[in-house]
């Protein structure tokens, strides 16, 4: 079957089913799938509209699974019905939906590949999303956990939409927390060095300190072990809607220049947003309204990032009609997303 530098798939057979039943039963797994059987997995094995893989690493050992149905769907349409990775944080997530990808679209040459996804799993829709996959619609409340329901989005790539949409960099990219003050000096002088409006200054030993009091999560990234980036979750935002209203703030996104088009500025926003859903609704950020920031503009509609309705802020204080005022980085608009 299939296989790219960093993972390959093959078919499942029964005696890894044990191995599926496991990572199925996972606390990490279980509150986004809804397990299956071990009769039902068997009855798939013999389903000739399914195909039931196991996804290994380099050196063949499994690290998660995946069924994929519609191989004789007259339509051209086949489902991701499931993809399980057991070996998380190490891009194999990332490269088992390109090799699924490259199988649909290339070997068994469908016209579209379709999946649902839950509303809480935030860091799988982001993955999809990053790798081409569109919104379709949602199917609200069709699910019932316990004593309350859960809605599905439905997701989608097409064939053309896929030509063009594969080059992900496997780059061992790491996101990781401000937490010793060898790291607040590193990006001290990282953008001291880079950006000619920063200055040397205490600013990072700052939010190291507001990182071990719990009022900021200060994520970094590096690729290959270098430095790329980084970006702050506020949980007391100083824009006046968003502290008065709880809703903790992604702030300062900064993503050096070499570095970008790797996926480095989603997975920060997936894990600043996984912390902001434990303890709040929703999550909100500001942006700059000129050409400079298009890009971001961009990036935060497709993440489903919406104006909050208030206008537009300079310096935090709402504009008023008639008012003139610069157009700097000070004059921001703000959005907001719902997390679950």
């Amino acid at each position: 079957m299939t296989k790219s530098e960093l993972i390959k798939l093959r078919r499942t057979i029964i005696d890894d089913l044990e191995y599926v039943l496991d990572i199925e039963q996972d606390c990490e797994n279980k509150a986004f799938i809804i397990p299956w059987t071990r009769e039902q997995h068997v009855d798939s094995l013999a389903n000739k509209d399914c195909l039931h893989f196991i996804i290994e690493n380099a050196q063949s050992s499994p690290v998660g699974f995946g069924i994929i149905f519609g191989l004789e769907n007259p339509n051209g349409n086949i489902e991701l019905r499931r993809i399980v990775i057991s070996e998380k944080g190490k891009g194999y997530g990332t490269a088992s939906i390109v090799t699924i990808q490259d199988l649909v679209f290339n070997e068994l040459k469908a016209h579209r590949l379709w999946l649902d996804v839950k509303e809480q799993n935030i860091r799988a829709r982001s993955l999809y999303s990053r790798l081409g996959f569109q919104y379709e619609g949602k199917l609200r409340e069709c699910i019932r956990e316990n004593n309350s329901f859960e809605s599905l989005f439905i997701m989608s790539i097409l064939q053309q939409e896929y030509i063009g949409t594969t080059e992900v960099s496997m780059d061992k990219i790491t996101i990781k927390r401000l937490s010793c003050l060898d790291e607040a000096n590193l990006l001290d002088h990282e953008f001291s060095e880079r950006y000619p409006w920063y200055r040397q200054s205490n600013y990072f030993h700052e939010c190291l300190q507001e990182n071990h009091e719990g009022k900021r999560i200060t994520l970094i990234a590096t690729c290959d072990g270098v430095l790329a980036g980084c970006c702050h979750l506020l949980y007391e935002s100083d824009y006046p809607y968003f502290r008065e209203a709880s809703i903790p703030e992604i702030h300062d996104l900064n993503v050096f220049p070499e570095f970008r088009r790797r996926g480095i500025a989603s997975r920060l926003f997936d894990e600043l947003e996984m912390a902001a859903a434990k303890t709040s609704k929703y999550i909100g950020l500001g942006v700059g309204l000129y050409s400079d920031y298009g890009h971001a503009q961009l990036m935060y509609g497709k993440r489903g990032y919406v104006m909050d309705g208030r206008g537009i802020t300079y310096k935090n204080v709402r504009v008023q009609p008639g008012q003139s005022v610069t157009v700097d980085d000070d004059l921001i608009m703000y959005l907001v997303k719902v997390l679950h």
